[in-house]
């Protein structure tokens, strides 16, 4: 519609210089006696109305040709930017070319309407690719989060008994994450703070039993599982004799040790069958104590 509005323009503002121009020529030809017109042939001055006619016409019809092109190019830039934010797009109606331009230059040569520049299409692609850029490092921040949290939560899991002992209030959620992961709590193993004090060893006078006494000492400053204890009997070379463990339940002690609280043990070991048949002379001990 655009066109035609165009074309129309362009014609009435050609008519009136082709009007007055053919006055001019039969008044000027009235004047001459000898001039016969010619229903035929056109004159000069009629061609030179027609050409420039034709030029005009042809210059508003390169113009039309050239706005409809780049309003074509602008939709379908458009068309795909909204399709890369993912907006819904509206479909306009096909503009059809005008019918009287078609019929009036069958055979004028189309021009191109001018590309867009580079920076123009760099910068569309770059607007349709920012979206997608800013959705893959939400989902790398996601995911660093995420690696985060299961580290924290395996480092937790390992150290949970250390964190217990130095802070009870957290066992109940501890408790929770044994539940989920499959492990469990206890007391804190730490064998470096448990010290033996006050250890014997000596044979008893009613009978060939021994005696062993010793004293299990925890110099933390929060509570550790109670430790099994190894009795070695040596000869007089050193060498062993007999060896014996003795759980905490066997020596009658508790489960923990609380902080700088000791554990006195008297103990009754009685060697016998293959132990006694085969033993030497006793000449020393050897007392460690381990968790197993």
């Amino acid at each position: 519609m655009a066109s035609t509005q165009a074309l129309q323009a362009a014609l009435q503002s050609a008519a009136p210089g082709a009007s007055d121009a053919a006055d001019g020529f039969q008044d000027s030809n009235r004047k001459d006696p000898a001039f016969t017109p010619s229903l035929t042939t056109p004159s000069p001055i009629e061609e030179a109305v027609n050409a420039q006619l034709q030029k005009a016409l042809r210059r508003e019809r390169i113009k039309a040709l050239r706005q409809e092109r780049a309003e074509q190019k602008e939709r379908e830039r458009a068309e795909q930017a909204a399709a890369a934010a993912g907006e819904p797009l509206v479909q306009e109606a096909p503009h059809e070319p005008e019918p009287e331009l078609e019929a009036a230059f069958p055979d004028a040569p189309l021009l191109e309407a001018p590309s867009a520049p580079a920076s123009f299409a760099d910068d569309t692609a770059a607007a349709a690719s920012a979206p997608s850029g800013r959705s893959r490092k939400l989902l790398l921040a996601l995911a660093c989060v995420l690696a985060l949290v299961v580290l924290l939560l395996q480092v937790v899991r390992e150290e949970r008994n250390a964190l217990v002992a130095r802070e009870p209030r957290l066992r109940p959620a501890l408790q929770s994450l044994c539940a989920l992961t499959g492990c469990e709590l206890s007391a804190l193993r730490q064998i470096n703070s448990i010290t033996i004090e006050g250890a014997s060893f000596s044979r008893e006078k009613e009978n060939d039993a021994y005696r062993l006494v010793f004293t299990l000492r925890n110099g933390a400053r929060v509570p550790l599982a109670m430790p099994s204890v190894e009795l070695t009997l040596l000869d007089t070379q050193e060498r062993a004799l007999v060896r014996r463990v003795l759980s905490p339940a066997q020596f009658g002690a508790g489960a923990v040790l609380a902080p700088g609280a000791e554990s006195n043990t008297s103990l009754p070991v009685q060697l016998g069958g293959s132990e006694a048949a085969g033993l030497g002379p006793v000449a020393g001990y050897n007392l460690v104590a381990f968790y197993p």
